[in-house]
């Protein structure tokens, strides 16, 4: 279902960044999702993230089909000893996105969080955030990528989304590779 939503995504990025106009652009080489953005571990080390490693989703996530606008994509677990509490997807976009557009902007963010949703700043950074069935995600931007964060604690677990997502932003902003994007809503709408 996840691959299907980011396909329906980059489809819907491909025509907006296809009509924005005639002249063509320099090719310039898709980026990488960097190493060092995610933590080992967050809330005192009480929440270990692991990289993904089953074979169909590595490759879901790292190569999303032809018409992708996705560059590469990384899938993390969140889990308290084995048992999954949520997830971290990390995705680089192709240049064509451009991420100060609002309107490309605001397409990734109804198609990753299709319910209500609302905005809060973290520090410099803007979040996008949505609670459903229990769980929470979190969406953000850095230069040229964008970061998922879904939090599905149990019901005795003193786990607070919000804290998990800030044990993450503090150690992605201080890591090498993510720069922040600023964005002017403001601006935007004058």
């Amino acid at each position: 279902m996840r691959r299907r939503a980011l396909g329906a995504l980059l489809l819907a990025l491909t025509v907006a960044v296809g009509a924005c106009g005639d002249e063509p652009e320099p090719v310039v080489a898709p980026a990488l999702v960097p190493e060092g953005l995610v933590p080992a571990s967050v809330q005192g080390e009480s929440l270990a993230f692991y990289e993904t490693e089953a074979p169909g989703a590595v490759k879901a996530f790292a190569d999303a089909g032809p018409d992708s606008l996705a560059a590469d994509g990384r899938l993390w677990e969140l889990r308290i000893g084995d048992r999954l509490i949520g997830v971290l997807q990390l995705t680089t976009l192709l240049p064509e996105v451009d991420l100060l557009d609002k309107d490309h902007r605001d397409t990734i963010v109804k198609q990753l969080l299709p319910t209500a949703r609302d905005r809060l700043d973290i520090g410099d950074v803007a979040v996008w955030t949505s609670t459903s069935s229990g769980k929470t995600s979190f969406l953000w931007f850095g230069e040229g990528m964008f970061s998922l964060l879904t939090v599905k604690p149990g019901t005795d677990d003193a786990i607070e989304p919000e804290a998990v997502l800030q044990d993450v932003l503090d150690h992605m902003v201080a890591a090498e590779g993510w720069d922040y994007v600023y964005f002017d809503d403001e601006a935007e709408e004058a």
